[in-house]
């Protein structure tokens, strides 16, 4: 059984260019995911999901999630969303996640911080910083997290 946790980085990068990596919930820093799509096609990658809606990560394993947009926040730079269901199925059900990004204006760059299912939250957190500020085709652990322990879903 995983417990929910909270995790935290710092990030490099203003606010306004990690913001929009996050806001239209692409997951493109995650190389496990292939695609996403929600029920009405969007016409740009900045059209978020609208909350409450429901949309499709597939993943390169040939896992596919419905996942459900439950907060959107640009005025507090906040994202949540729950995992619906899961093909295959998982081990768990109703996994809530939320990402929270907040200016440091001293340095003039990000603190973002996780809440959600522990198995995955110290991969995500690293991967999150490293491959914003790498870029979203970097991978921060040579061998694209090979030897990196990760559950099921984002």
């Amino acid at each position: 059984m995983s417990a929910n946790v909270w995790e935290s980085a710092h990030i490099a990068l203003p606010i306004q260019r990690v913001w929009p990596l996050l806001r239209n919930m692409e997951f493109v820093w995650n190389p496990r995911i292939q695609s996403t799509r929600t029920g009405a096609d969007r016409k740009s990658a900045t059209t978020p999901w609208g909350v409450g809606e429901i949309g499709v990560v597939n993943y390169v394993d040939g896992t596919s999630q419905d996942l459900r947009l439950t907060e959107l926040s640009d005025s507090h730079f906040r994202i949540g969303w729950e995992v619906v269901s899961s093909t295959p199925e998982v081990s768990y059900g109703g996994v809530n996640h939320s990402i929270q990004l907040r200016r440091v204006t001293e340095s003039n760059t990000t603190f973002i911080t996780w809440e959600g299912m522990s198995c995955v939250m110290s991969y995500v957190m690293s991967f999150v910083a490293a491959s914003i500020m790498l870029g979203a085709d970097a991978c921060p652990f040579g061998g694209c997290c090979d030897g990196v322990m990760v559950c099921d879903g984002v």
